[in-house]
């Protein structure tokens, strides 16, 4: 059974088709750029994490056995590598849409800025996501320090 959005889609007659002016693709271009210069930033701080990671490791593994996370270096390296994978994602999203809605509004194609927002979409809910899950670890927290102040 098709949505209700195809059967809407398949019913726009060419002269209600959404357009976009001059201001809106205005928009769409800055809004393109300071994305991608988000995204180059957060491809930056991937690196950082991941050279970090393994400097950690390094210094860690080279320290004195008597200090404290000398033996759990491998852990500490697994977080770091953990956390660039997962910030990896929202980040190629976001440099996605970057690149298609330039190329939409270059080439005025629609397919490119389906895509866009595509990967604008991808990121928002990934973003939407982590957040749920970062606020149910919060909670989880929460409610682990309160039972073990009671007792």
């Amino acid at each position: 059974m098709e949505n209700q959005a195809d059967i809407l889609d398949d019913n726009i007659s060419e002269n209600h088709a959404l357009q976009l002016n001059s201001t809106m693709m205005g928009f769409l271009s800055e809004t393109a750029k300071w994305a991608k210069f988000l995204s180059i930033l957060g491809f930056i701080g991937i690196g950082l994490m991941v050279l970090g990671a393994f400097s950690m490791s390094v210094f860690l593994s080279s320290t004195d056995s008597q200090m404290p996370f000398a033996g759990n270096s491998m852990i500490i390296v697994a977080i770091y590598l953990g956390l660039s994978i997962l910030y990896f994602f929202p980040v190629l999203y976001l440099y996605k849409f970057s690149n298609h809605t330039k190329t939409a509004i270059n080439q005025k194609n629609s397919y490119a800025l389906q895509d866009s927002l595509m990967n604008l979409k991808s990121h928002y809910k990934f973003m939407g996501i982590s957040a749920i899950v970062i606020i149910v670890m919060y909670v989880g927290i929460f409610a682990f320090a309160a039972t073990g102040s009671l007792f």
